[in-house]
């Protein structure tokens, strides 16, 4: 008995080990190691739903998108009060065209969390989508009330003022995500209808 436990107390150990390297490996942004600990983690515990979510997300940002749902399925499943794993559930589903399920998540996720970045910023993307366009600005103020920072939450916000002939906050938002990418052609390219839509016409030609 004494040698039972002292081994699953080893086993346990070794278990936290990768688990621990998967989240540091996320830290320093290397999802190709995070990857590989979490696949060895998930052998021994496929019913861990933080490991899921965890790479579900690895797998979206990867691009094996059906992989990712296979994860964020499962982690829902196994966590359904985890308001995270719906909102990256959501944006997987987007991604695919699955519009009412992502549509669903976010809606979920901000009822558990509504300070969910992630789900107001897509959420107001799909609203947009949508040309829901109130409900799409205030998705994405609120998403930039918690973030000023998420410039591709500001561009999207100016995308929405363009479409609501608001061009003086067209342009202001376009220019703070400018200075964060200068070289973005569409981000370019909505300051330059915002220009036009204030009748400032060389300055639509220069961009």
């Amino acid at each position: 008995c004494a040698l039972a436990g002292s081994i699953l107390v080893a086993i346990k150990a070794i278990e936290r080990d990768h688990l621990k390297d998967a989240e540091a490996a996320l830290q320093r942004r290397d999802p190709m190691a995070a990857l590989k600990s979490l696949d060895t983690f998930l052998k021994e515990k496929p019913d861990h739903a933080q490991a899921r979510l965890w790479r579900g997300r690895i797998r979206a940002d990867m691009g094996a998108l059906d992989r990712a749902i296979e994860d964020l399925e499962e982690a829902v499943k196994l966590a359904p009060e985890n308001g995270e794993a719906r909102s990256a559930r959501g944006f997987v589903y987007q991604k695919k065209g699955r519009l009412d399920e992502a549509m669903a998540d976010f809606n979920m996720a901000l009822r558990m969390n509504p300070d969910d970045e992630l789900a107001l910023y897509c959420r107001g993307l799909l609203h947009g989508q949508r040309n829901e366009l109130a409900a799409a600005l205030a998705d994405l103020n609120a998403a930039l009330q918690l973030n000023p920072e998420n410039y591709p939450a500001r561009a999207s916000r100016g995308q929405i003022h363009l479409l609501r002939r608001q061009f003086d906050d067209a342009l202001a938002d376009f220019e703070a995500a400018i200075r964060n990418e200068p070289n973005n052609p569409a981000t370019l390219s909505g300051r330059a209808a915002a220009f036009y839509g204030k009748g400032e016409y060389e300055k639509a030609i220069e961009d």
